[in-house]
């Protein structure tokens, strides 16, 4: 087996002692073209209240037409832009293959923190999901057979978006000359129900900090001198879902 070696990016992120850095660093992507990718150096019990690591980067208001950018919408409205130089939630890849993704990013209140979904055991990549959104602004990034299964994924996505309107036009009363249905909290729109990325966590008060240091793996004896991988311009880059 290749030995990868730690990532320029992570040993920076490790010596600034970012959020992350006693359990994740970024070595060589197990991803064709991958790049740079997320990998645990110890072993990460999924949990809900426990993070990974934080998806940090600059605030912007507003989305950029191009979509170029790595864009995470928060419920305010705003958009994180990940920096891989601030954090490591920004080195994380999409497998495009949701048997394989082991992590997701969640809203805390106060910032988006990275979470495991399953056990992941150190020396294993971390993956999470872009989100439909994301591929669709990106689809020249991916093989011809995948492009076609994100059209059909939003072929599907825009099939529930109709039946749920339909719904809920059935499920609504005749409130006609009603002013009393103003404001009724069933007519707004939830910004992230088609993406299913995002999720609030309101239990941030009770966020752990991690204990073990079971299956610590030693990444800096071979480390000195190496050099980040630098992905091709049309290599699937390690960024959350682009809303």
């Amino acid at each position: 087996m290749k030995a990868h070696r730690e990532g320029s990016r992570g040993q920076l992120l490790r010596l600034a002692k970012v959020v992350g850095h006693d359990r994740v660093t970024e070595m060589e992507s197990l991803l064709p073209n991958g790049g740079g990718g997320l990998f645990a150096t110890k072993t990460i019990r999924a949990s809900a209240k426990t993070s990974i690591c934080q998806y940090a980067g600059n605030f912007v208001d507003d989305a950029p037409a191009d979509r170029g950018s790595y864009l995470f919408q928060i419920p305010d409205g705003r958009f994180i832009d990940g920096d891989p130089l601030k954090g490591f939630g920004a080195l994380s890849n999409d497998p495009r293959d949701d048997g394989r993704v082991n992590a997701q990013l969640r809203w805390n209140g106060e910032a988006v923190m990275m979470y495991a979904t399953e056990d992941i055991f150190a020396g294993e990549e971390i993956f999470i999901s872009y989100g439909l959104e994301y591929w669709l602004h990106h689809i020249e990034r991916l093989p011809q057979e995948e492009r076609a299964a994100v059209m059909e994924e939003q072929a599907a996505a825009q099939k529930r978006q109709e039946q749920r309107v339909e719904s809920r036009a059935r499920a609504e009363p005749d409130t006609w000359g009603d002013s009393s249905s103003e404001g009724d909290s069933s007519q707004r729109s939830d910004i992230f129900s088609d993406n299913g990325n995002l999720e609030t966590n309101s239990d941030s008060s009770t966020e752990e900090s991690y204990t073990q240091d079971e299956d610590v793996v030693d990444l800096t004896a071979d480390s000195a001198g190496s050099e980040s991988t630098t992905p091709p311009a049309t290599a699937a880059r390690a960024r959350p879902p682009l809303l």
